[in-house]
């Protein structure tokens, strides 16, 4: 093994043997490290040296790969199920994941292709990928390492592993592919082809998904439950997607086209905004959490801040009452957006600890994705307006702070003053939308009573009212 991995010389030699040879060296290697890992042994001693053994088997085979270009690209399908029996083991993740980007990289992904394991093998690399994660380990860089080139090389692989995947788990597979790009820690682009279907996605779910939901529901009800449960955090991280494609040059032109994009962005944002309008009615009249409390202190405390302050306001009658969140009739009348409210609500109901900021996570996302968006062209500013979407009044509505339990960041109300701003400059159209709003029917506050507070009052002099302390 020695040699092989140190001596110049053993690339010419390794090349002497045939394709079919090398995928024999494969299969057999492969099944070294299998059995030894698997197979039962009382004594700890022979169980070390078993281990050892199939160790040593791994390492061997990650060698011939990294010396020959020629063996590495030899690899066959069939060796899949062994490969992902593997990393269920666990043993050598590491070992496997080196493997994998390497034959990646000589183009053994398209030989993986021919096999129906191919999307369960990505499954259990995500898996090492999150266990690794958690743990701190640096497995987590091999896992990276072999998806960005996968995401480069292979145009279909979103695609495919949606079509393929749980989507649980294809939802854990984009949250990688979110993380590459987020962090830009991809050495070569992205296939444009892989970004592309993040938008066709986001299309289907805001304008085709109850289609085909109904059509699955009879066949796959399993399945389309799991869809359903997986939709939040699929919503979330296709949003922030699409944010970060901003500053992606090869996909602006994508972004502008037909203003599709900045349309499906403000169809989620006023998803959220009825759900938060049929949320508030909900806590009229039910105590939430109503049966599981949460069990994070900064939740509970939080939950507790907001009973504080609404037994203050009782105690302040003149202070005017935080306006409603209003119901947008335009999702009421949309199938697909109505389901996805409802979606969202049920979210709401069941929030576990770690969820609790999520829905308002993806909002402050869209006023970001909206926010970049307009700033790219003319035509994402005037599709606000259009087809029935009042996008400037749906961002006015962001700038209204919500009840705490709602867990919202203090950045949204900056994002939003930012989005008006990007939407009505040099814009005509939003420009109007603005100067044909009403004035408020309720005053901010008592202004009489907030003069008397600082020793003025206001008197009329000259059909004009005049401020003077209240001595005079």
């Amino acid at each position: 093994m020695r040699i092989v991995a140190m001596e110049n010389e053993a690339q010419t030699e390794i090349e002497e043997f045939s394709e079919e040879d090398f995928r024999e060296i494969y299969k057999c290697l492969l099944t070294i490290g299998f059995a030894e890992c698997v197979e039962e042994e009382a004594d700890v001693e022979k169980k070390k040296l078993k281990l050892r053994r199939a160790r040593l088997a791994m390492r061997f085979l990650v060698n011939l790969v990294q010396r020959s270009e020629k063996f590495g690209s030899s690899i066959s399908h069939e060796s899949i199920d062994l490969i992902e029996s593997l990393l269920v083991v666990g043993e050598f993740d590491k070992e496997i994941l080196i493997l994998l980007t390497k034959t990646a990289d000589f183009g053994g992904y398209l030989e993986f292709q021919k096999s129906t394991r191919y999307s369960k093998l990505l499954e259990k690399v995500v898996d090492s990928f999150y266990k690794a994660n958690q743990k701190g380990d640096s497995i987590e860089n091999d896992a990276l390492a072999y998806f960005s080139i996968i995401f480069e090389k292979d145009y279909a692989i979103l695609a495919n592993c949606y079509a393929e995947m749980k989507a649980q788990n294809f939802a854990k597979l984009l949250g990688i592919f979110e993380f590459l790009i987020e962090e830009n820690c991809v050495n070569s682009k992205i296939h444009e082809n892989n970004l592309l279907f993040c938008l066709n996605l986001l299309e289907l779910i805001c304008m085709d998904n109850q289609s085909y939901i109904k059509s699955q529901e009879k066949k796959y009800p399993k399945s389309v439950e799991e869809r359903k449960m997986a939709t939040v955090e699929t919503i979330k991280l296709l949003v922030e997607i699409v944010g970060e494609m901003c500053s992606n040059t090869q996909m602006t032109s994508k972004l502008n086209e037909k203003a599709t994009t900045i349309c499906c962005i403000f169809d989620i944002l006023d998803t959220i905004l009825q759900t938060e309008a049929i949320f508030f009615e909900y806590r009229q009249n039910h105590e939430f959490p109503s049966e599981n409390p949460p069990k994070d202190e900064k939740i509970r405390k939080a939950l507790l801040e907001e009973k504080r302050i609404e037994e203050a306001k009782k105690k302040q009658p003149d202070r005017p009452d935080q306006p409603k969140p209003a119901r947008l009739k335009r999702v009421e009348e949309s199938e697909t957006l109505s389901a996805i409210s409802q979606v969202f609500l049920e979210f709401w109901k069941n929030v576990k600890d770690e969820d609790y900021g999520t829905i308002g996570e993806i909002k402050l996302n869209c006023l970001k994705a909206i926010a970049n968006l307009c700033e790219l062209s003319m035509e994402n500013k005037l599709a606000s307006c259009k087809n029935g979407r009042m996008g400037l009044l749906s961002i006015l509505q962001c700038t209204t702070r919500r009840p705490i339990w709602f867990f919202e960041s203090y950045a949204i109300q900056k994002w939003a003053i930012f989005c008006v701003r990007q939407l009505t400059e040099d814009c005509l159209e939003n420009k109007e939308v603005i100067l044909n709003l009403d004035q408020p029917a309720q005053p901010i506050m008592d202004r009489q009573k907030l003069l008397s507070q600082f020793g003025l009052k206001s008197v009329l002099e000259d059909e004009k009212f005049k401020l003077k302390p209240i001595q005079e």
